[in-house]
C-alpha cells in the first residue's frame, strides 16, 4: 500500500492536510481518508456530499473518479505523445498522478507521498469489514478487523434496494 497525504494549499491554518490517498498496489484501487474536522465547505468538492453525511472514508470507485479528474485523462487525442514522453508504455492512473503531485487547475489541492499511516486511518480500519455470510432468513453475520461480530438483520431496514435483496434468495 502506498500512501499519499492530500493537502489544500488554500487552507489559512497551520495543517493543511484534508486526508490521505490510499493506493492498493495489487488491486490498483484508491480509497481515501479524509480527516474528520471537515466540513461540507472545507472538503473537495466531489467529496462534500459524503462529508456532509459525515462519511469520511470514501468509496473505491469515488476515490478513483477523484483521482482520474486531476490526470491527464486516457482518451486524449494526443496520449501516445503524453506516453512517450513520460517513456510509458501504458496508460497508468497512478503514474501520472505521481508526476503532476495531483495538482489540478480546479483547486488548490495536491497529493505527498508519505510513508506513515495516521493513526486516525488505524483505528478506522480496524471498523473495517473483513467477512459476511448469509445466517438465516434475511440476515448477515458481519466480521470485523477488530474481531467483533454482528448479526445484522436485513428486514429492519427501509430501503427498497435492500428489500430486493431479501426477496432474490440467490442473491441472498
Amino acid at each position: 500500500m502506498r500512501i499519499f497525504e492530500i493537502i489544500d494549499n488554500d487552507l489559512q491554518r497551520s495543517d493543511k492536510t484534508v486526508g490521505h490517498l490510499l493506493y492498493f498496489e495489487k488491486e490498483r484501487n484508491f480509497i481515501i481518508e479524509l480527516i474528520d474536522t471537515l466540513d461540507e465547505w472545507t472538503a473537495p468538492l466531489l467529496l462534500s456530499g459524503f462529508v456532509k453525511k459525515k462519511i469520511y472514508t470514501i468509496p473505491r470507485d469515488i476515490s478513483f473518479k477523484w483521482v482520474c479528474e486531476r490526470i491527464i485523462p486516457n482518451e486524449r487525442q494526443n496520449i501516445g505523445s503524453i506516453l512517450n514522453n513520460h517513456k510509458l508504455k501504458n496508460y497508468d492512473e497512478m503514474k501520472f498522478l505521481e508526476i503532476s503531485h495531483g495538482k489540478c487547475a480546479q483547486d488548490d489541492l495536491m497529493v505527498e507521498e508519505t510513508d506513515i499511516l495516521p493513526d486516525y486511518i488505524k483505528l478506522r480500519m480496524k471498523k473495517n469489514l473483513t467477512d459476511v455470510f448469509p445466517s438465516g432468513e434475511a440476515s448477515l453475520m458481519c466480521f470485523f478487523a477488530d474481531d467483533s461480530v454482528k448479526r445484522v438483520n436485513l428486514s429492519l431496514f427501509d430501503d427498497p434496494e435492500v428489500e430486493k435483496v431479501i426477496n432474490n434468495p440467490v442473491l441472498l
